[in-house]
């Protein structure tokens, strides 16, 4: 019988040890569980306090008041649009026509427009165009451009001044000014 009671506390000593150990575990288990939750629930709303405080700005920058696109965007957009040799040139027609005034835009009946608004003749287009100076006011400004037209050089020459104005809230081309001296770009009298 002596026996008998050395092991009934062994069992009961291994009983309360696993006990121990489940409810050890399911604490540990609880705490990573609420922490999870809690770091989530932070996240979101850390998240929700960036998105408040984003939407103001977006708002901001939205105002109605306002053209969507600078002067120089559009006079860029433009050039692209109608100048083919230039970076980023693509000739469309009908893009270009959206950047300018809708009495310009009459005027643009065929691709010749562009040549004859450059005052470009031969197809000797410009290879880099940049703005040299910008004058902009509240509903009118205008931007002068010069073209290089050579890979190799690095002269430029000064191109041409677009008129800008606000139309419908927008900025559009109202007048294109050629500055090309050179008999050989410029068009001639009565083309």
């Amino acid at each position: 019988m002596a026996e008998e009671n050395k092991t009934a506390p062994k069992k009961s000593n291994l009983f309360l040890i696993v006990i121990t150990i489940l409810a050890t575990a399911l604490v540990v288990g609880g705490i990573f569980f609420f922490y999870s939750k809690y770091s989530s629930l932070k996240d979101d709303l850390k998240n929700a306090q960036n998105t408040a405080t984003a939407s103001p700005k977006t708002t901001q920058t939205a105002i109605p008041n306002e053209p969507s696109v600078s002067p120089s965007t559009v006079v860029n957009n433009y050039m692209k649009a109608t100048i083919g040799t230039i970076p980023g040139g693509n000739v469309n027609d009908t893009e270009a026509k959206t950047y300018l005034t809708d009495v310009l835009k009459a005027q643009y009946t065929d691709s010749t427009f562009a040549k004859t608004s450059y005052g470009i003749v031969n197809q000797n287009w410009p290879n880099k165009i940049k703005i040299d100076s910008e004058s902009i006011g509240d509903n009118s400004g205008n931007i002068k451009i010069s073209g290089n037209w050579s890979d190799i050089s690095t002269s430029w020459e000064d191109f041409c001044t677009f008129t800008l104005v606000k139309e419908d809230n927008e900025w559009k081309i109202s007048n294109i000014e050629n500055h090309l001296e050179d008999d050989e770009f410029r068009i001639p009298e009565g083309f």
